[in-house]
């Protein structure tokens, strides 16, 4: 019987949920490809990972949404654990391997973040005192604005002299976007999902070129959104020279800037 739960929070818990099993089937379809890279196996039968998976099966019937919460947490516990032990294991030794691992934290970290106990009751309102508040919450835009604000934003085409007198032009783009767009000559590939850890001169998992906190680094995206928060992170660990490419590589491409497809 398939796992359910109930309560008045349900619709964004829905969401919240939604978005992390979208996280979770794109990581495990990136370290499947990775096993294979590898010359290894990859389990590709969900019923054989229900089998041999540490994370406990989910109860059947319906949940309260609390037990349910408490649940999921524990499960994401497992992962991080997991991935921490090996994390020892590659750092140092497989990049391509620990963007994965450290990708599997992230989910898991901001999972405890959204749902952590201690705000378990601010996600159990009455269904009025939910809309309620949610009319008060920043909205995507909100947030876009300020970052926003905080950065010295560029064009294309200063983006690309900065590249050419040795600033870091970092692409976030998905695989996928780059394959049908095409790579930009030069950029640092780093998936959104792990820019922070890369990037942070104090990390364990940064990439040689993060050598201090004062390098320059410019964030370019596929239109220049996602670029914006991911560089005003960066902004938050102390890179005060990052900034982002307005319009991002659909800029870049009309500019006529170098594309190598």
């Amino acid at each position: 019987m398939r796992n359910m739960m109930r309560g008045p929070t349900f619709y964004q818990l829905h969401l919240l949920l939604d978005k992390q099993a979208a996280e979770q089937l794109e990581l495990i379809d990136a370290m499947d490809e990775r096993v294979q890279t590898l010359g290894g196996v990859a389990v590709a039968d969900p019923h054989h990972d229900a089998e041999i998976t540490t994370v406990p099966s989910p109860p059947d019937g319906v949940e309260e949404v609390a037990a349910m919460l408490s649940r999921v947490l524990e499960e994401h516990e497992i992962v991080i654990g997991k991935a921490r032990e090996a994390l020892s294991k590659t750092a140092g030794r497989d990049d391509g391997t620990n963007d994965l691992l450290i990708r599997a934290m992230a989910i898991g970290l901001i999972m405890r973040v959204s749902v952590h106990p201690p705000h378990l009751t601010t996600l159990l309102p009455a269904a009025k005192h939910a809309m309620s508040r949610a009319r008060t919450m920043p909205t995507i835009d909100d947030l876009l604005g300020q970052a926003r604000r905080r950065l010295d934003r560029v064009t294309a085409e200063k983006a690309a002299n900065e590249q050419a007198d040795g600033a870091l032009l970092v692409d976030t783009r998905t695989a996928k976007q780059r394959a049908l767009g095409g790579e930009i000559p030069g950029a640092l590939v780093i998936d959104r999902t792990v820019i922070e850890w890369r990037l942070d001169p104090t990390s364990p998992s940064r990439i040689p070129e993060a050598t201090d906190h004062e390098v320059r680094v410019i964030v370019i995206c596929a239109e220049g959104y996602s670029s914006s928060l991911a560089a005003a992170s960066l902004h938050d660990l102390g890179l005060v020279n990052t900034t982002d490419v307005i319009g991002g590589f659909r800029a870049w491409e009309e500019a006529g800037l170098p594309v190598r497809r």
